[in-house]
């Protein structure tokens, strides 16, 4: 449950009278008081005691009291009877509150030193109809918190800053770290973070390279930001990390506004909802599962990055598995070890030339394949079963990419007539009557020259340069049966990516070992997860990667790649 708002000494809070139940104070002396300027800042005694009252009355008495060690203790002016600093800032706060209920409308921009005409007036109506200053920040009317207010904690070096009525903004902070958002301690998120509100809904300022770092994650519109977002999904968690049935739009705990970091009366609905209904941010949505082959061995696939299994999202390991049976049902391999599968998080933040730090590996959607069965001079055999054919990529212009074939081991029998050599959809027997490793563009490609050829041919990559420098030199494929492992893995839902620009000069530009899933959006996300998010759905908070180097906003909101 959340924190109600801390009232230092619910004995010192006056009742209300009833409403309409005359004031004779209110009524005949303070109009006097105020009249005769003798009741104002620097005064004590029995009016500023009953000035006090009042205001307590009115549900003022956080604006009354002073912010020490975490929590409101009785200020030296409610002991004393006098009109410093916090009774000031009181009667400034009751000034500017806005209407509660059916009382009259009365905003009024006052310095809180002294009471004049108006004030009185307001003193009067609240007094006669018993008008109490909502406590918590989703009771109010008109809610709207943006960067830069304060509240009475948040002031309390310059009790003058406040802009927020009461503690809200240090009960927004604890409701935010309730529901897993900010800084807490839970067994689900591994954090073990001591929240510390402080009453001030701030950003925190860019550094000279224009970055906002929150190593420890104190910006409070940028988490109400993220919870908004985060609001808009349709996933749902309890506190003890049970996922619960998607909910609707149109669900209490859904955020259908803007998502723009202010706290608005819509968003403070939907925050009590989850912070009252023991919701938490959805995290380990779909744990790591170990990736095996051959499928139903019982044998996992080592990550060659640290020794462990290699693992992805069980929602993508769903989708590798299937296209893993069908491969080994077309006697092809995806035998390991891979790489970096997934890309450990825990050293830190990437900055080698070459390597993202925002790369679909660390979300653990990405499988870099076996680089070990493939050999320079594009031969196939039994251990070296991949070839490499050169494609223009579908997805950038200008672009290439590898289709990647496999030997099927063992081979099946050669199909009776050429007719049948591509009939099957994944399967397909090439090079018929091609000559293996022949040179593309030379002449003399056919072995039997008359007999039955392939309708097209297959050529397969080479590590070797042209004589130009401009390209590698393509071979002919040893003719007989390949397994089309892109076309199974794309019809699964993993996808290859392009060789990258400087290919021909490194090595590791070629990708073409890589494959990477793309799952939908979260449903009723109207923008795609962030870098952080892709983490958090299977279970590091963002807390956890700005300790290691992803420390700034725009590390965690960046996009994935």
């Amino acid at each position: 449950m959340p924190c109600p708002s801390p009232l230092m000494n619910l004995s010192l809070v006056a009742a209300a009278a009833p409403a309409g139940a005359p004031c004779s104070w209110c009524q005949d002396e303070l109009p006097a008081l105020a009249r005769d300027k003798h009741v104002r800042k620097g005064d004590s005694g029995a009016p500023v005691k009953k000035l006090q009252e009042h205001l307590k009355k009115f549900g003022m008495t956080i604006e009354l009291g002073e912010w020490k060690n975490g929590k409101f203790e009785e200020s030296a002016d409610v002991k004393n009877g006098a009109w410093g600093g916090p009774a000031t800032r009181a009667v400034r706060m009751f000034a500017s509150h806005p209407v509660v209920g059916a009382e009259a409308a009365r905003v009024i921009t006052s310095d809180g030193k002294s009471i004049g005409a108006d004030l009185v007036a307001k003193f009067q109506e609240w007094c006669r109809g018993g008008v109490i200053s909502p406590q918590n920040y989703w009771e109010l009317k008109g809610l709207h918190l943006k960067a830069g207010d304060l509240d009475a904690a948040g002031s309390h070096a310059a009790a003058d800053k406040q802009t927020v009525l009461h503690d809200f903004v240090v009960q927004i902070e604890k409701d935010l770290s309730l529901i897993g958002f900010a800084a807490h301690a839970d067994s689900l998120c591994s954090i073990g973070a001591t929240h510390k509100p402080t009453g001030a809904f701030a950003s925190v300022h860019a550094n000279g390279a224009g970055h906002h770092d929150d190593k420890h994650l104190t910006d409070v519109p940028y988490l109400v930001r993220k919870f908004q977002r985060q609001a808009q999904w349709l996933w749902r968690m309890t506190s003890d990390g049970s996922h619960l049935p998607d909910v609707s739009s149109s669900d209490p705990s859904t955020h259908t506004g803007p998502v723009n970091g202010e706290v608005d009366e819509a968003t403070a609905r939907v925050l009590h909802h989850w912070a009252t209904h023991d919701l938490h941010q959805v995290i380990n949505k779909f744990p790591l599962v170990d990736l095996e082959w051959p499928p139903d061995s019982g044998a996992m696939v080592k990550n060659a990055d640290s020794g462990g299994n290699a693992k992805v999202r069980s929602d993508a390991q769903e989708d590798w598995d299937r296209a893993a049976r069908e491969i080994a049902a077309l006697n092809g391999t995806i035998a390991g070890p891979y790489a970096s599968t997934p890309r450990s998080w825990k050293g830190g933040k990437t900055t080698s030339p070459g390597a993202s730090a925002f790369s679909w590996h660390y979300s653990a959607l990405a499988v870099d394949l076996s680089q070990g069965l493939t050999l320079g001079d594009a031969s196939i055999s039994s251990s070296a079963s991949y070839g490499l054919e050169k494609e223009a990529a579908t997805t950038k212009a200008g672009a290439m990419w590898f289709r990647l074939w496999c030997w099927a081991n063992p081979q099946p029998p050669a199909p009776a007539t050429p007719a049948d050599d591509e009939a099957q959809p994944f399967l397909k027997y090439r090079n018929r009557n091609i000559k293996p490793k022949h040179v593309k563009g030379t002449p003399n490609e056919t072995k039997v020259v008359g007999a039955p050829t392939a309708a097209s041919t297959l050529y397969f990559a080479t590590t070797k340069k042209n004589t130009a420098g401009t390209d590698v030199l393509d071979v002919t494929a040893r003719e007989g049966w390949y397994v089309d492992l892109s076309a199974i893995f794309e019809k699964h839902g993993w996808h290859r990516i392009p060789r990258h620009g400087d290919w021909l000069t490194n090595s590791k530009a070629w990708e073409y070992w890589h494959y990477q899933y793309q799952p939908a959006d979260p449903p009723g996300a109207t923008a795609p997860p962030t870098f952080g998010e892709y983490l958090q759905i299977f279970g590091v908070h963002e807390l956890r990667l700005r300790a290691v180097g992803w420390s700034a906003h725009e590390d965690i909101d960046h996009a994935i790649g």
